[in-house]
């Protein structure tokens, strides 16, 4: 393992640890999908993390290309996680736009 990555790791662990907790906060409550929203969109960085210390431990540039490609789809799906826990956070009344950016994020994460 690269020396580059073990601050990432532990960066992973910790947004995963985080999104655990989150988990069973929400599933004792079971009222706000905020809670929810939230430890989806840790587990999503915890992902993208680990798709960084793969990048850093890259050995070609084919290899490179998969990682950073697999980054992106990761990318676009902590978006549609953000616009989701923005949305119930704030009690956003209309949500015809937050249906268009997740259908553009959608069409985002599917061309990679």
């Amino acid at each position: 393992m690269n020396k580059y990555s073990l601050p990432i790791l532990v960066v992973t662990s910790i947004s995963f640890y985080v999104g655990i907790y989150q988990l069973l906060i929400f599933f004792r409550i079971r009222r706000s999908r905020c809670d929810l929203i939230f430890a989806l969109s840790c587990f999503a960085t915890a992902l993208y993390g680990f798709l960084c210390i793969g990048l850093y431990n890259a050995t070609s540039v084919m290899q490179s290309v998969t990682w950073e490609r697999a980054q992106l789809i990761v990318v676009a799906i902590l978006s549609i996680f953000l616009v989701w826990f923005s949305v119930e956070y704030t009690h956003y009344k209309h949500k015809i736009i937050p249906y268009i950016l997740t259908g553009l994020l959608l069409i985002t994460a599917s061309l990679q």
